[in-house]
Formats: C-alpha cells, sequence, structure tokens
C-alpha cells in the first residue's frame, strides 16, 4: 500500500487493503481505516524486524489491535550475533517505526539518512570488525573446546572408572559363571548317573508290571474258572438238596405210615389173648443169656452147667406161677423147636424190628 499524499494529512479506505500482520494499528483499528504514508514505515518496521530476528514482529491483525490496546512499547530481541553497534542501532529504528501512533513515526527522508549514515559506518568498520568477530569467535570457540575437552575428559575418566569397576565385576562374575558352570557339570554327571539308575529301575517296574499283569490275568483266569465251578458245584447242591428234601418227605411220609401201621400192630398185639405154656428154666435162662452182650455168654454157659440138675429136679416137682415169666411170655416162647420159638406166638410179632427202624438204620449208614 502506497500513500500519495503526505504525513500531515489521512486518506480513507473502506476495503482496509493489505497484508495481515503488517497493516498499521490505524487501519485494523479505526471504523473508517484512514491511512498516510506512516502506514508504510510501519510495514517496513515489520519487515525489518522479521529480517533481524527471523521471526514476525506480529503474527495476525489481532496481535496487532492487543498491541495497541495494551499500550505498551514493543520488545525487540536481537540475537548476540550481531556486533553491539549493529544491534543498537536496528533496534532504534523498529522501536521508531513500530509506534502506534503514527506522528511519532519517522519520516522516509530521515530513515534514509540514517540508513546511509549507517551503511558507510559499516563499510569504514567492516575489515576491523569482522577481525575482532573472527577474534572473538576464535575466541568463543576456544573457551567451547576447552569447556568441551574439560566435560569429555571428565566424561572420560568417569566412563573409565565405571568401565574398570564393570570389568572387575565382569571378572568376578566370569570367575562364579566359571565355578558354578563346573558344578552344574558335575551335577549334571551326576544327574545321568542318576538317570540311568532311574531308567534301569523303570525297566525292572516296567518288567514287574508285566508279570504283575500276567499274573492278574491268569488269576483273573483262574477266578472265572472258579466263578463258573462255583456256579455248577452250587447247581448241583441245589440239585442234591432238592433230592434230598424229596427223599426226606417222602421219608417223613412213610414213617408216618409205619407210625400209623406200629400202632395199628401194638393194638392188635395188645388184644391178642396169652395162653400159659409150661417152660424149662434152662430154656428161659439160655433165651436171656442170649439176649445179652456176647462178653457174658461164656459165663452163662457156665453157671447153666453147674446148675443144670437142679433145675431139673425142681421143674418136675414145681408148678408154673402165674406172674411168672412163663406165663407171660406163651407156650411156645422156649420151645424145643427153634422154628417155633423164632417164630410162633405174640412175642415174635413184638420182638421183630419195624420197617421204619430198617430205614432208620440205612439212613444212619449213609
Amino acid at each position: 500500500m502506497t500513500s500519495e499524499g503526505t504525513s500531515n494529512a489521512f486518506q480513507s479506505t473502506e476495503l482496509a487493503r493489505g497484508t495481515s500482520g503488517y497493516r498499521a494499528p490505524e487501519i485494523v483499528s479505526e471504523a473508517r481505516h484512514v491511512y498516510n504514508n506512516k502506514a508504510d514505515i510501519w510495514a517496513m518496521g515489520c519487515i525489518l524486524h522479521e529480517l533481524a530476528t527471523g521471526r514476525k514482529a506480529f503474527h495476525t491483525d489481532v496481535a496487532v489491535l492487543e498491541h495497541r490496546l495494551s499500550g505498551a512499547a514493543f520488545t525487540v530481541t536481537i540475537d548476540r550475533s550481531f556486533s553491539e553497534f549493529s544491534r543498537g542501532a536496528i533496534h532504534g529504528r523498529i522501536h521508531e517505526m513500530l509506534q502506534i501512533e503514527p506522528s511519532s513515526r519517522p519520516a522516509a527522508s530521515s530513515l534514509y539518512e540514517t540508513f546511509s549514515a549507517l551503511y558507510i559506518h559499516v563499510k569504514s568498520q567492516q575489515p576491523l570488525a569482522i577481525a575482532k568477530a573472527a577474534q572473538e569467535d576464535m575466541r568463543k570457540t576456544m573457551f567451547g573446546l576447552e569447556r568441551n575437552y574439560s566435560s569429555i575428559r571428565e566424561k572420560f575418566l568417569r566412563v573409565r572408572d565405571s568401565l574398570q569397576a564393570e570389568v572387575a565385576v565382569l571378572a568376578e562374575e566370569k570367575k562364579n559363571l566359571q565355578s558354578s558352570n563346573e558344578s552344574l557339570a558335575r551335577d549334571n554327571q551326576k544327574m545321568s548317573v542318576d538317570t540311568h539308575k532311574f531308567r534301569v529301575q523303570y525297566m525292572a517296574i516296567e518288567e514287574d508290571m508285566q508279570r504283575s499283569r500276567k499274573e492278574r490275568a491268569m488269576l483273573e483266569s483262574q477266578h472265572e474258572m472258579l466263578r463258573i465251578n462255583f456256579g455248577a458245584e452250587m447247581e448241583r447242591f441245589h440239585a442234591d438238596n432238592e433230592k434230598l428234601r424229596t427223599s426226606m418227605t417222602k421219608l417223613t411220609e412213610e414213617k408216618s405210615v409205619l407210625q400209623s401201621e406200629n400202632e395199628k400192630l401194638r393194638i392188635k398185639v395188645a388184644n391178642v389173648p396169652i395162653q400159659p405154656r409150661p417152660h424149662n428154666d434152662s430154656d428161659i435162662r439160655r433165651l436171656v443169656e442170649a439176649s445179652r452182650s456176647p462178653v457174658n455168654v461164656a459165663e452163662a454157659a457156665k453157671r447153666e452147667s453147674g446148675t443144670a440138675k437142679v433145675s431139673t429136679a425142681s421143674t418136675a416137682s414145681v408148678p408154673p406161677d402165674e406172674g411168672s415169666l412163663e406165663t407171660k411170655l406163651g407156650p411156645t416162647f422156649g420151645s424145643a423147636d427153634p422154628i417155633a420159638a423164632r417164630s410162633t406166638g405174640p412175642i415174635s410179632e413184638v420182638m421183630k424190628p419195624s420197617r421204619w427202624q430198617v430205614l432208620r438204620s440205612s439212613f444212619k449208614q449213609q
């Protein structure tokens, strides 16, 4: 934006044209946006500030408006790479050109004269300034190198000491690791021996397990055979038991039948009349002795030979008594005929063994 008028009169614009951040405060803040050639002085101050510092003085028009409302002086920070004279001259010109009031800004002719004088001074002082700047740079460089060398040497010494300590620690750890490795090797050898023993024991246990499995299979087969045989024996036992139960039932029935027959025979014998018949005492004694045990037969024979004459005489003279044994036994007991004595008379029916006694004696023998 270029002003055609002087710095004493303002011109107005409705568009407020220009670049944001480089426009003067009067253009940004006024309602009619009036301006003169001092707006260009403000823009040149912004450009000089950006050239000297590498940063914009104001990034946007809002920053320009905030600076105007604050009323504070603009602060300029220039790098120390410039000489003191250059820093002072640049700082003074930027501060003059960035005044909020347009009337406080310098004129273009005044700035021309100032910059011309500064150029001549810089030209005249350039070799000396360059030498001084080079010497200052050399001094700074040497100082920086010395400082860096000292710091690097201190770091190197610290690193060397730490490395030496670490090397000592590593050497000690190496010794410990070597001893641990030897111990582990011994333990590994021992574990190998133990593993071999365990393998042998495991194989023996496997063989025992196989034998146990075979024995178990044999025992199971034997148990199965015994179970089958036991079942067959139990079946036979039940069959025999059933047969015995049937036999016992039959025997019980036969016993009942025999008891009834015996009762009938007893009643029949009781009702048969007894006919007395004379007998000799010798015949009665012989029958009584015959009914005794075989041990006493010899003694009975001796007594019979000694008393034969006496018994013959007495029997011829003494009549039989009604209550004597001869009267009770009947006329055929003790007769000379053995068949008649064995089968005639009611006493033979009484002394004959019953069918139940015969069956009982045979059952006991079985």
